[in-house]
């Protein structure tokens, strides 16, 4: 458990201190363009979170965002873009470290630069993402099968090895193809047994549906 955080922290944190750098080692933004932004605090944030018309301004390594123009284009849609309005990105790609994988959301953040953090108010989210690190959401992941071919381990994304594929008619569920967005649920018997999912049906004309997970397992199945 301690390995996993520590690891998982060493990672966040590399990425937070290659924010502002491109890959040849020159900033995103030069010195002189940096201390021409106007500077904002986590205040004028939040007053900016894309509603009453307001546009969405969002925060990260001690700059300020406005991707006002960028959430339809968001690929993880832009409900979940949406969840950051007027907030600090980070505590979120502590889940969604998928972000971390490339340098492309950086390339993209570029151009949304309007502004930098209130390096006091930086600090308080460093602090908060600090504390959110002590209790890694991915500490609990199930073992993996060591034949995988990991792409990405929090979130997994993972396949089984080409020379693997013809050994079995049916690939072994340990072997199966992964492709996580989330840690993997860590329930207790209890926890399980009272989850309930709901689905709104209301497009079909059948309104809102709550199941149990028994009801889950009395549904029909079928073979493809």
């Amino acid at each position: 458990l301690a390995i996993s955080t520590i690891t998982g922290a060493c990672a966040i944190c590399e990425k937070k201190t290659k924010t502002n750098e491109k890959d040849d080692g020159d900033t995103l933004l030069g010195v002189q363009q940096l201390s021409e932004l106007p500077e904002f605090t986590s205040e004028d944030v939040v007053k900016n979170n894309g509603k009453n018309g307001t546009p969405i301004w969002m925060t990260y390594g001690g700059m300020v965002y406005d991707v006002s123009n960028f959430v339809s284009n968001h690929p993880g849609g832009s409900e979940k873009i949406l969840q950051a309005s007027g907030n600090a990105i980070e505590p979120f790609w502590n889940v969604y470290r998928q972000h971390y994988s490339s340098d492309l959301p950086m390339k993209l953040m570029e151009g949304m630069v309007i502004g930098t953090l209130q390096e006091e108010d930086q600090g308080v989210i460093d602090r908060k993402i600090d504390e959110l690190l002590r209790s890694d959401p991915y500490c609990k992941e199930p073992v993996r099968h060591k034949a995988l071919k990991v792409h990405s381990e929090t979130p997994m994304n993972a396949e089984i090895p080409s020379h693997l594929i013809t050994n079995s008619f049916l690939t072994p569920i340990n072997l199966f193809y992964i492709r996580h967005h989330h840690p993997v649920p860590f329930l207790s018997e209890k926890e399980a047994q009272e989850f309930k999912l709901t689905v709104d049906l209301t497009a079909y004309g059948k309104g809102v549906r709550v199941f149990t997970l028994q009801d889950l397992k009395k549904l029909p199945k079928s073979e493809v």
